[in-house]
């Protein structure tokens, strides 16, 4: 089960189109503004905008040229393949002619989804990004404005807001891995069979601890909005977490179980060490939980990892044996 764990949190299933970290960004897209009645998220940072719009209200997102890209209304959600938007999703690598760009072509709408929200990739949250890297931006700064047109039942309207970059965070938490490590070292070096069991109790539930942490975070993060099922499976393995530690505080469970809980902890840490580096974590939890439980990840996998290697520390120890009382009667037993 800790296995299946670590191969989910380290799976790339969320990774950003622009090969940035899935879990953590260095700036984020705000908004500041919408129509009433539009629900508008931005995803990832700023890779993807989510727009959720009224069934009895039609919605269109204009591109950058004015011509309809996205059309909201009781059917579900429509795309203009004439849009230039449209076309260069098509053709990412292939720049459109000026020609085409020009004849702003009648509208040819293809169903997209049968409900009545739509996330996509825009660009243009992505290139005010850019230009804020490109100019430096950082430390609790700004990016810049962004601003996508829209009509609302013919009528003008548009969702606006703006790019940040957040301070990095705090590098006090990678003393907290050294601390962590150094305490495991000064028992280790101790050489007390007695110590380092204790240190294998205290660090293997404290890891399991941690992996249900980042475990909640990455199943929980179903932005923009959290799925049953993602509830149900979050559900289960925190069961198996709770029992597994059971079982293991009983010395119900194999004596390689540190040797395995200590990997599955250093390569999910390893996996979440973004959220270390960028400071804005893209995860549901909140960031101070997040960072706590990849730096009892790290720290305390790579001390159980020293720990655990020098002896098998939950083989369960047989029970005496009572000996027998001697005969002192001098008469030959009769049983």
């Amino acid at each position: 089960m800790t296995l299946l764990l670590g191969v989910a949190l380290g799976a790339p299933s969320s990774a950003r189109a622009d090969g940035a970290s899935p879990f953590a960004v260095s700036q984020v897209a705000r908004v500041l503004q919408a129509p009433p009645g539009v629900s508008v998220k931005i995803l990832d940072g700023d890779a993807q905008m989510w727009l959720q719009a009224p069934p009895a209200e039609t919605v269109i997102v204009l591109d950058p040229l004015g011509l309809p890209w996205l059309r909201f209304d009781a059917r579900g959600v429509a795309e203009n393949e004439n849009s230039l938007l449209a076309l260069e999703s098509a053709s990412p690598v292939q720049p459109i002619s000026p020609a085409r760009i020009n004849a702003r072509p009648l509208p040819h709408w293809v169903p997209v989804s049968s409900g009545h929200a739509f996330a996509w990739p825009d660009g243009r949250l992505s290139a005010i990004s850019a230009q804020s890297a490109a100019a430096g931006g950082g430390g609790g700064g700004g990016g810049g404005r962004w601003r996508i047109p829209l009509t609302i039942n013919g009528r003008a309207a548009s969702i606006s807001g703006d790019v940040v970059s957040p301070a990095a965070p705090s590098p006090v938490w990678f003393w907290g891995i050294a601390i962590i490590l150094l305490c495991v070292l000064a028992g280790w070096r101790v050489r007390s069979p007695g110590l380092d069991r204790r240190l294998v109790e205290l660090l293997t539930p404290s890891l399991l601890l941690a992996l249900g942490i980042v475990g909640a975070a990455r199943l929980l993060d179903g932005q923009p909005t959290v799925a049953v099922l993602q509830i149900i499976a979050l559900a289960v393995v925190a069961m198996l977490l709770v029992g597994a530690t059971g079982l293991f505080l009983r010395r119900r469970l194999p004596a390689a179980l540190p040797f395995i809980v200590a990997f599955v902890a250093l390569w999910a840490g390893l996996t979440f060490l973004p959220v270390l580096l960028h400071p804005v974590p893209l995860l549901l939890l909140p960031g101070w939980l997040d960072r706590a439980a990849t730096v009892v990840l790290l720290g305390g996998g790579a001390g159980l990892v020293l720990v655990a290697m020098r002896r098998p520390l939950l083989r369960t120890e047989p029970h005496p044996q009572v000996a027998e009382a001697p005969d002192i009667t001098g008469l030959p037993s009769t049983g």
